[in-house]
């Protein structure tokens, strides 16, 4: 009897959730669409969904059948009730609330410790312990910080005003995190699933391969492109290493590169994604509502750091097929490109159309991803390969709203970190430690904050580890009078490199599994591979010429300096220029490439002269005789 009771009722559930997936996405596009509720009834609806959605497809059981499946349904049925309840409340007296906002009502504290409870709970089962452990630390400090020593000490809160912090003010669970998610960011989740499952993700794969394929060491080279254009639209360094690394780490692997090679490249590729326009993985939204700025201007200060980042890791893979002999893919292993094109190209035409409309529309990201998901879905039906049946834009409208539970629920979570930072003043406190440590020093100061950018961001996602870096970590650099988009994009690059940082590699250890190779090989792999990452952000905060914010000769003549920085970083990196270099010339390249890519007109030349003496040496042995070729292959030359 209890088996079958919970056949029924997982079906049920099924089609339950279905129904509310479906309805949520269709609330976002008509607010979109038709203009958005006011700001509280609109975030808490939206995350009432998150709520529906999450507790009736993420079980906190999931394996049992029988009697432990209805303490399953029990205990997920409680969690459901909590976070509707709290939210509908909110949803409906929003006005109210504001009116006797700092009152002791006995009601709505319960509701703001249960909506914490099950925030903490939802963020648990979609992104796992990390962020919900961090979130706790942050409570406790909230609760017991006027205990610690020292500046670091806050006045005493009551329970009633840390819970009101988080239920009852737009600087908590309803802050700034939860009103991107709640309003553009959602949109363009759903316009990224629909490119997938159109077949986008397979164009911009197939594009690449028939591109470079061919070109020693092909294969990594087209992980290099097609995860660089999916990670952008995905946001996820993990799922992008586990979706495109499935097809590009065999192929390298095949082609003769190591598996820790092979699934470091993919780590580094796809981390890379959340950093390059157009979409940035949908952190760029979130930079921009914050900076209160418009979304192309994000797109334009990103565009050169993230085209160094992959010119990097590009000559890498490069340098590392020309060291090892590798070869590339036959011709009968390619795709065919006109084929290619003329069946998947005209989906590339609604990535431009998006990105056409959110410059055209500043100021409404949310209409310009609305209009852009259905422009896709319509050009889909020109091709018969493309085209969608009525079910699968039903089954792809409810794996939209699977995407967005994770970027909804670690929004919510991190609005709990946010306020309390704003109720005790953390930031400042902070910023004042790091200030005594560094004694002022500029350089010092940069160091220590990329370092606590780098272990915040251990075991976060991107989004919530961006956001939690801006509140605590940026205050130090605008005290110092660093330009805020630099400030920004510092903290962003920092947040995204934990994912290929040891020892918490964790994009880096997902193309481990993939590659079945050693995790920690893999995340050393990753770190030497993407190494343009860690030293670009300083280049561009120290002189914002990179980040397009200086005069035109400027920004030309930091993209020359820069770019040869990083393929002179690559060379001494892999090893390899026009030959195999041998240790000093490879220290010698290693040196001089940061004296290229953080800009100065003294430290140009001497990069350049260090390093153009060693590439200067091995062409002239090329030229002089053949055994040069050899002595140059085997690392036997010296300057």
């Amino acid at each position: 009897m209890w088996a079958a009771l919970s056949k029924d009722y997982k079906t049920l559930k099924t089609r339950a959730a279905a129904l509310v997936g479906v309805t949520w996405v269709l609330f976002q596009v008509y607010t979109a669409l038709f203009g958005e509720l006011s700001s509280i009834p609109q975030r808490t609806i939206h995350l009432g969904f998150a709520f529906t959605f999450l507790f009736l497809t993420r079980p906190l059981i999931i394996k049992g059948t029988g009697r432990l499946q209805w303490l399953n349904c029990v205990i997920d049925g409680a969690f459901l009730a909590g976070g509707v309840i709290t939210t509908v409340y909110l949803a409906v007296n929003d006005v109210k609330v504001a009116a006797h906002l700092g009152q002791n009502i006995p009601h709505e504290f319960w509701f703001g410790v249960i909506l914490t409870i099950v925030v903490m709970e939802g963020t648990r089962r979609v992104v796992g312990w990390s962020l919900p452990i961090v979130t706790l630390f942050f409570l406790a400090y909230a609760l017991y910080g006027q205990y610690l020593p020292g500046n670091f000490g806050h006045r005493p809160y009551s329970l009633d005003r840390i819970v009101g912090q988080f239920y009852l003010s737009t600087e908590g669970v309803f802050g700034v995190a939860i009103s991107v998610s709640a309003g553009f960011l959602f949109m363009f989740l759903v316009f990224a699933t629909f490119l997938r499952e159109t077949g986008g993700g397979e164009f911009f794969t197939r594009v690449a391969t028939a591109l470079f394929g061919r070109a020693a060491g092909g294969p990594a080279k087209i992980a290099v492109i097609a995860s660089g254009f999916f990670g952008s639209i995905s946001g996820s360094a993990v799922s992008n290493v586990v979706g495109t690394g499935s097809f590009t780490i065999p192929l390298m692997k095949k082609v003769g590169y190591r598996p820790q090679f092979a699934g470091a490249v993919e780590a580094v590729a796809s981390t890379g994604g959340v950093i390059m326009p157009p979409v940035m993985g949908a952190t760029a939204f979130i930079m921009a509502e914050i900076l209160q700025v418009p979304y192309s201007t994000v797109i334009r200060v990103a565009i050169i750091p993230a085209l160094l980042y992959y010119m990097s890791l590009f000559m890498m893979v490069h340098f590392e097929a020309r060291r090892v002999g590798l070869r590339g893919l036959t011709r009968k292993e390619l795709p065919d490109l006109k084929e290619t094109i003329r069946t998947l190209g005209h989906l590339a035409v609604p990535l431009v159309v998006l990105v056409l409309l959110i410059i055209w529309m500043p100021n409404s990201p949310s209409l310009a991803g609305a209009l852009g998901t259905i422009f896709l879905v319509v050009v889909s039906m020109l091709r018969k390969t493309t085209r969608m049946s009525l079910d699968r834009i039903f089954y792809t409208i409810v794996d939209s709203a699977r995407a967005a539970l994770d970027v909804a629920l670690t929004c919510g979570c991190v609005g709990i970190v946010i306020g309390v930072v704003m109720l005790t003043g953390l930031g400042t406190k902070l910023a004042a430690l790091v200030m005594t440590i560094s004694g002022g020093s500029l350089i010092v100061i940069t160091l220590l904050t990329a370092l606590a950018s780098i272990i915040l961001g251990m075991g976060l996602p991107i989004t919530p580890a961006y956001l939690i870096l801006v509140i605590t970590v940026a205050p130090v650099l605008e005290q110092l009078g660093f330009l805020p988009l630099a400030i920004h994009m510092f903290m962003l690059y920092f947040g995204a490199i934990s994912f290929i940082t040891p020892p918490v590699a964790l994009a880096a250890y997902a193309g481990a599994g993939v590659a079945g190779a050693n995790s920690f090989s893999t995340g050393f792999t990753a770190f030497r591979l993407g190494l343009a990452g860690y030293l670009v952000p300083f280049a561009f905060i120290f002189n914002p010429s990179l980040i397009t914010m200086g005069t035109p000769g400027d920004v030309i003549l930091s993209i020359i300096t820069a770019s040869a920085g990083v393929i002179t970083l690559a060379s001494g990196s892999i090893g390899y220029a026009l030959g195999q270099l041998n240790p000093l010339q490879r220290l010698l390249m290693i040196v001089s490439a940061p004296l290229m890519i953080v800009p100065g007109f003294t430290t140009d030349m001497i990069g350049f002269a260090i390093a153009g003496t060693v590439v200067l040496t091995q062409w002239l042995l090329l030229k002089r005789n053949k055994g040069g070729t050899e002595e140059i292959k085997e690392g036997k030359v010296s300057i």
